[in-house]
């Protein structure tokens, strides 16, 4: 493993010279045994980059970099490993090495929820209720732990006891912000922080576009909830958007700073968000009847008698709220406080006014 993070380390060498070195030399122990000669003969490697390498075959580094994973049990995902996405990996700039703690699962279904650090209650409720929806049925949702949109995201999955993943921009022993620790361990025991930067490194400006760019590549499809006009959701779509990867934004108050960007997104090809099982419903539709099989098993603990008289009477119809409250007798404003809790539990969508089960 020292080889790879070796390889991985060498100042003045991106990635794809170190994959283009990979593929000459097979296994980057070779290309620590490789004399200048043969180095020169890799396209894109010059006298000076080829001087470079062979000044730096020392493995010090490396070794000091396992014993900080080893004391704080991190590990180590190269490029070639099983667990490395598919996606990701045949991805240009996509490093050889990630550090992280936790568990990475294989054959992920990303779904990448961004947005922005002020967020207003409809962007947290959006997230809250994204998170748990996609962590309920079996998605990994990719964020990057930040205040806000990323928090939230991050904490409806676990609410659902789901799968998780936070890219950080700072090394996989560092918490930023300081406040999310206690996010950040659930994560741990619920997924994986996971950073190309190794342990002890600072967070810095020119880190976190990187951090933006592992959420879009580890993803298959991207939901925006909130972003200004200049934020970095909106940097991660546009990486997303480059990688062919679908992009979901949530339409906002056209008077609000945190919708200007979502609203553009819209406006500039993203598709329209209505609720999670929009964005399933192309790869892992959920029937009514799972729906209803779920509600009345392992779920039964999540929703009140009420609540689970309100989805059986709006079982397949779309009502609105008068429609409702006549037919569950219960008056509109408690009624709404329950449809409220329903949607952010992930079994009601409202579209148009009009309530429908998830």
């Amino acid at each position: 493993m020292e080889y790879w993070i070796w390889l991985s380390r060498l100042k003045g060498v991106g990635p794809v010279i170190q994959k283009r070195l990979l593929e000459r030399f097979c296994n980057p122990e070779s290309v620590f045994n490789a004399d200048r000669c043969s180095l020169l003969k890799v396209e894109g490697i010059g006298e000076s980059t080829a001087d470079n390498i062979v000044s730096s075959k020392n493995l010090d580094d490396s070794m000091r970099i396992l014993d900080k994973l080893y004391k704080i049990d991190g590990r180590v995902l190269t490029i070639n490993d099983e667990l490395y996405p598919k996606g990701a990996a045949s991805m240009i700039y996509s490093p050889l090495v990630l550090y992280y703690k936790g568990d990475i699962k294989s054959n992920l279904d990303g779904i990448g929820i961004v947005g922005s650090r002020r967020c207003s209650q409809y962007g947290k409720r959006v997230a809250l209720q994204a998170g748990q929806w996609f962590g309920k049925y079996g998605y990994a949702v990719i964020s990057g732990m930040a205040k806000g949109i990323d928090g939230y995201a991050h904490t409806g999955c676990l609410k659902a006891s789901g799968y998780t993943i936070a890219f950080l921009g700072t090394g996989i022993d560092i918490c930023y912000p300081k406040e999310h620790i206690g996010l950040m361990k659930r994560i741990i025991e619920n997924g994986a922080v996971v950073s190309e930067y190794p342990p002890g490194t600072n967070g810095r400006p020119e880190f976190f576009p990187r951090r933006n760019y592992h959420i879009s590549s580890w993803s298959k499809k991207l939901l925006v909830v909130e972003a200004s006009e200049k934020s970095g959701a909106l940097i991660t779509a546009d990486i997303a958007k480059r990688q062919g990867c679908d992009v979901f934004a949530a339409p906002s108050q056209i008077y609000t700073k945190t919708g200007f960007g979502t609203n553009m997104l819209i406006k500039n090809g993203a598709k329209l968000y209505t609720g999670p099982k929009f964005i399933s419903d192309s790869d892992k539709k959920i029937s009514s009847e799972q729906l209803k099989k779920k509600i009345g098993t392992e779920e039964k603990k999540d929703i009140t008698e009420i609540e689970r008289k309100i989805l059986d009477i709006i079982g397949d119809s779309k009502l609105v709220v008068n429609e409702i409250s006549k037919l569950v007798e219960i008056n509109q404003v408690e009624l709404l406080q329950h449809l409220a809790e329903l949607e952010l539990k992930g079994f009601l969508n409202c579209i148009s006014g009009r309530y429908e089960c998830a």
